[in-house]
């Protein structure tokens, strides 16, 4: 909360993509994860290097089950300083996302 009251407009995020069945789950899961550290790494250096934010916020990961489809939806919450923020981390996620599934997120 001491980092949250800081900052002046926190955007709230949800990033996701479509839900998988059971034995694809944990495929889905390593996809998300390794996604979300190339968005951040990419930013990292970018910031390193004089050309943009310090990426900043607090993640969370969930996972919802569909028992009438039985498929699961995994997701990402973030909490992140500003709109320009979370708009960078969606447009990234929709980006590499596309790459990844061969769909928008």
């Amino acid at each position: 909360m001491p980092v949250l009251s800081k900052w002046p407009n926190p955007f709230f995020l949800t990033l996701t993509a479509k839900s998988v069945p059971a034995e694809q789950l944990e495929k889905r899961t390593d996809e998300f994860f390794a996604l979300m550290n190339r968005i951040i790494s990419k930013q990292k250096k970018r910031h390193q290097r004089g050309k943009g934010f310090h990426p900043v916020g607090i993640k969370s990961f969930e996972c919802n089950f569909n028992p009438k489809d039985k498929t699961y939806n995994p997701h990402f919450h973030l909490i992140l300083p500003d709109l320009a923020t979370a708009d960078y981390f969606l447009t990234e996620w929709r980006k590499e996302g596309q790459k990844l599934w061969g769909e928008k997120p």
